[in-house]
C-alpha cells in the first residue's frame, strides 16, 4: 500500500482500495531489439494503456521503483511522438545529497545517467531527464569526452559512476553509467 504514495498523479481513493486489495496482478514484460527502444517503449505505453482501459487501478515498474495511476499513464501517453512523456513513463531519478541519477534507461540497453547536485535538485533532475529523452530519441548514449551546453552550463559526458551505486534496484547500470559533470 505505500506504493500508493509513489505515482506523480494520486490514485483515486477507488484505486487505491483495488490495489490495497490487489485481486489479480499482471507481470509483463517485452524484449527490446538493438536500437529499438523507442519503439519498444511506445508498443509497451500502448499495452500498459490496454491494461488500464480494462481496468487496472495503477502500473508498477520495478526498474524505477514507482506506481503510476491510471490517470498519470493517460496523460503522458497522450501523444506518444512526444520523447518527454514516455521518459516519464520509464524513466525516474533518484537522489542522495550530492548525487542524482536515474532509474530506467537500463530496459532500454542504454547507460544510467548520473549528475551532481550543484544549483538544487530541479536543474539535476531536468537535466537528467532532457539528457534521457535525448539518448531515447537517439537510441545511443552520448560519447565519453563530450561537452554538451544545457542551458548556460556547459557539462562533459564521462564514464561512469562517480556517485553512489543504486543498491535498491541492482540491475541499475547494467550497460554501465554516464556521469555528466559541470565543466
Amino acid at each position: 500500500m505505500e506504493l500508493v504514495a509513489t505515482s506523480r498523479i494520486p490514485c483515486t481513493l477507488g484505486e487505491a482500495m483495488m490495489l490495497r486489495d490487489h485481486v489479480a496482478i499482471w507481470r509483463v514484460t517485452m524484449s527490446v531489439e538493438q536500437d529499438k527502444g523507442l519503439d519498444t517503449a511506445k508498443r509497451f505505453a500502448r499495452i500498459l494503456n490496454t491494461f488500464v482501459e480494462a481496468g487496472a487501478p495503477a502500473v508498477f515498474l520495478p526498474a524505477m521503483l514507482e506506481l503510476h495511476s491510471p490517470a498519470f499513464l493517460q496523460a503522458q501517453s497522450n501523444d506518444l511522438e512526444k520523447i518527454a512523456g514516455l521518459v516519464n513513463l520509464f524513466v525516474g531519478a533518484w537522489n542522495t545529497k550530492e548525487w542524482m541519477m536515474t532509474r530506467g534507461l537500463t530496459v532500454f540497453g542504454l547507460p544510467e545517467l548520473e549528475t551532481p547536485i550543484v544549483d538544487g535538485l530541479n536543474s539535476a533532475y531536468f537535466r537528467l531527464m532532457d539528457l534521457a529523452s535525448s539518448m531515447l530519441m537517439q537510441q545511443s548514449p552520448f560519447a565519453p569526452g563530450s561537452r554538451l551546453q544545457i542551458g548556460p552550463k556547459t557539462y562533459t559526458v564521462e564514464f561512469g559512476p562517480i556517485g553512489p551505486r543504486d543498491e535498491q534496484v541492482p540491475i541499475s547500470g547494467t550497460f554501465g553509467v554516464q556521469s555528466l559533470t559541470p565543466d
